[in-house]
């Protein structure tokens, strides 16, 4: 299996995937920031973040107000590789 263009663009722009990113982003709504990131890193990834990754969602966390940031991050999470993939 590979990932092509058409299955990026869809994570990217599709409404379903907007939608479940907006509801993983309601399910961590209410925790404090670092803790919400290792329960969505566990959600989708069933692992805890590294600290790096703390620190970068952190940063991009800071740069929104809340409620569009989390959508935001939880979408770039659901994007990645880590999440199409089986290892």
């Amino acid at each position: 299996m590979s990932t092509v263009a058409p299955q990026a663009l869809f994570l990217l722009n599709h409404p379903f995937v907007k939608d479940q990113a907006k509801a993983l982003a309601k399910r961590l709504d209410g925790t404090p920031m670092a803790p919400a990131i290792e329960r969505g890193y566990a959600l989708l990834y069933g692992r805890m973040p590294t600290s790096d990754e703390v620190r970068v969602g952190l940063e991009l966390l800071g740069e929104k107000p809340p409620e569009v940031a989390w959508a935001e991050y939880c979408q770039v999470l659901m994007c990645a590789n880590e999440f199409l993939f089986v290892d």
